[in-house]
């Protein structure tokens, strides 16, 4: 698959661009080469004094970053083990996201329901994966 990039116009591999996740096809629509180049030349305008204020607040934000998150998990590690783990909290915002549920009328049952109906559905993921992979090697 080919695509033209908006810098230079030059039609190059789908490859030749970096993933963008927003992006059609998942790929920016500058190629690699220009990206670069427009970094090099970004920084080789940019005045003595800017560049000293820029890697001075890197660094000094770099240093402030170790030190306050320094053993500590990360809000995606977080979110990541109640996804896994069905956590109650990660069950009820699930459930409050409903127009006919609101935070308030959401009892344990209802909850202890929708563990077992994510925990099946993942079952049944699983197995149709299984499946798939059978029925693809023979």
């Amino acid at each position: 698959m080919k695509r033209i990039c908006k810098k230079c116009g030059e039609e190059k591999e789908i490859e030749e661009f970096r993933k963008v996740k927003m992006c059609y096809y998942g790929r920016g629509w500058c190629c690699c080469v220009c990206i670069n180049e427009n970094g090099r030349n970004w920084y080789k305008v940019l005045p003595d004094k800017k560049k000293k204020e820029l890697l001075n607040t890197q660094s000094k934000n770099t240093a402030k970053y170790r030190k306050t998150h320094k053993g500590k998990t990360t809000t995606a590690k977080r979110t990541k083990f109640n996804v896994d783990s069905l956590s109650d909290e990660y069950i009820k915002r699930l459930l409050a996201n409903r127009p006919e549920l609101s935070y308030s009328d959401i009892s344990p049952q209802i909850i202890e329901l929708k563990r077992v109906q994510i925990k099946f559905h993942r079952e049944l993921i699983k197995g149709k994966e299984v499946l798939n992979e059978i029925h693809n090697n023979m």
